[in-house]
């Protein structure tokens, strides 16, 4: 998602958009004008963190970059999923302990039901 500056501001309203899976969405908001997001619907959500992690550093360097941290939306909370860095010319993302518990309760149809 793009779109006038502080675009970001918008990430609490996530669910009001067609963008969000059962278990939520994970987002990167790299600069106050970009927004990346991907569904949350069973366990390929950890290779798109991957994917939002390279999108978040390639921002690093750019005018008003916000951070290149990964998060968790649901139900309108939103949460840290992953912390992003580079060490040198390397990435690295770590998941948060709360994150990691969730996404060991999915398989390929979808978050766990309690």
């Amino acid at each position: 998602m793009t779109g006038p500056e502080y675009l970001t501001a918008h990430a609490r309203w996530l669910g009001d958009h067609p963008v969000t899976g059962s278990a939520g969405a994970v987002l990167t908001m790299p600069s106050k004008e970009s927004m990346y997001v991907y569904p949350i619907d069973g366990a390929e959500v950890v290779r798109a963190l991957t994917v939002l992690a390279h999108i978040a550093a390639a921002h690093l360097d750019d005018p008003w970059a916000i951070n290149p941290h990964i998060y968790w939306w649901r139900a309108g909370r939103l949460d840290l999923a992953a912390t992003t860095h580079r060490e040198g010319h390397t990435l690295v993302s770590q998941l948060t302990p709360a994150f990691h518990h969730n996404t060991t309760t999915f398989d390929d149809t979808g978050p766990a039901t309690e």
